[in-house]
């Protein structure tokens, strides 16, 4: 017999109850499973909470650049005054733009110049929600609804692969039963080839303070005319996602009366 403590047990018993303490421990011991459940956990922590505040900290900073976008589309001194600064500022940067990069994009390029790649989806961004006229508080419920500014820029990305000249033929399809407005006059029509009637032209003109434009030359290069309706292609395919997204979130209220009505018809 064996004396453990006060309790008297056979080397036996002694043996089962050291597989048993074995047997349990072997239990407590973490699985691979355990740890990752317990990584994937953190994650979910993580997104929830770092990741989404440091998301609301970018979207805030994209806010402030909006606004001092909408300081420059002002009609009066101030929009004037910083219009020329921030023009002067890029060339002192020596930055390079495109004739038709937007300015708030330009305005991203400039604040976020440490990383190029995420400054164009930043811009991108920042141009879809001009556009949508989105106000700079709503802006961040507008990226997040939007899925954020990486399915932004994805859209924009959707169409790059094509050539100028399918762009061109795209936007020209969605854009030929669109009339914003109607340019006329006698020195217009002296600028034309009459002979053109139906063709693409491209008008060269100046935004005015009051909203109008002065026209000040008409360009039927088709080299020209290309180019600028294909500058117009990622514009019709955000507004041929922003078409999908409505049907897609139709058929998801579609989908949530009828559940709705089966819920209710049940009890």
């Amino acid at each position: 017999m064996e004396n453990v403590g006060t309790i008297t047990v056979s080397a036996e018993q002694n043996d089962a109850l050291n597989d048993a303490v074995a047997a349990v421990w072997q239990e407590a011991t973490p699985t691979a499973t355990d740890y990752i459940d317990a990584l994937v956990q953190a994650r979910k922590d993580w997104e929830d909470t770092l990741l989404h505040a440091s998301n609301q900290g970018l979207y805030g900073l994209l806010a402030k650049c909006m606004r001092v976008y909408n300081i420059m589309t002002q009609a009066d001194e101030q929009g004037a005054k910083l219009r020329d600064d921030f023009d002067a500022y890029i060339k002192n940067a020596k930055l390079k733009f495109d004739g038709a990069t937007h300015t708030v994009v330009k305005i991203a390029r400039v604040v976020f110049d440490n990383d190029r790649k995420k400054a164009s989806a930043y811009g991108y961004a920042l141009r879809a929600a001009v556009r949508d006229g989105i106000a700079p508080e709503a802006l961040a419920a507008y990226i997040t609804n939007k899925g954020g500014v990486e399915k932004l820029r994805m859209t924009d990305e959707a169409v790059q692969h094509e050539t100028m000249q399918d762009k061109a033929i795209r936007a020209w399809s969605s854009l030929q039963r669109t009339r914003l407005a109607v340019a006329q006059g006698t020195e217009l029509s002296k600028a034309c080839d009459m002979a053109n009637i139906g063709k693409r032209v491209v008008l060269l003109a100046t935004q005015l303070a009051n909203g109008e434009f002065a026209v000040h030359a008409v360009v039927q290069a088709d080299s020209v005319v290309n180019h600028a309706y294909a500058a117009q292609a990622p514009e019709m395919a955000k507004a041929q996602a922003n078409t999908q997204d409505a049907a897609v979130a139709k058929q998801n209220d579609l989908a949530k009366a009828r559940a709705e009505a089966v819920k209710a018809a049940l009890g």
